[in-house]
């Protein structure tokens, strides 16, 4: 092995045999991983957990349906606001699947003055997309269809007092 040449071609072969060696090792692992825990074996677990949970709220129960959840759920983002009496917020839950889904909802307490009680008003919507996916809110659509919501509630719920 005294050709110089041959020694740099076969060094080369093997970096090039390590880095498919390491890339492969790579793949391996993340199978096995998703193997081991598939998410949509997690997602049944974790809707028969969360059944269980209704009948045995016990910290041990407790913790294996926040373990489900773990691994489904990537990242939640949450920005509330107020005003007026009136909450709001958005949420985003994304999911491993690549998917997410956007909730927004809005929230009015109940008042009463002694004689007439209006109750609560209570909207939520959602929208599902994929990830590098925007959603288009169209806020003004929103408010419409809450403030229209909330007169038909008001409209069958509004109660008066005696008198």
């Amino acid at each position: 092995m005294d050709n110089i040449a041959i020694i740099e071609t076969v060094t080369a072969k093997l970096n090039e045999f390590q880095l498919e060696l390491n890339q492969v090792k790579a793949e391996f692992a993340a199978a096995e991983l998703e193997a081991a825990s598939p998410v949509t074996e997690a997602w049944r677990e974790f809707n028969c957990l969360a059944e269980l949970l209704d009948r045995d709220n016990s910290d041990e129960m407790r913790t294996r349906v926040k373990a489900a959840i773990r691994r489904v759920v990537t990242k939640i983002i949450c920005a509330f606001a107020y005003s007026k009496r009136m909450s709001v917020a958005t949420v985003r839950v994304e999911f491993t699947m690549g998917h997410f889904r956007e909730y927004t909802i809005i929230y009015e307490p109940g008042r009463s003055n002694g004689q007439v009680k209006r109750s609560g008003h209570l909207f939520v919507r959602s929208a599902v997309a994929n990830i590098g996916q925007g959603i288009d809110i169209n806020w003004e659509e929103l408010l419409k269809q809450y403030l229209s919501g909330k007169e038909a509630q008001s409209d069958a719920s509004c109660s008066t007092g005696p008198g």
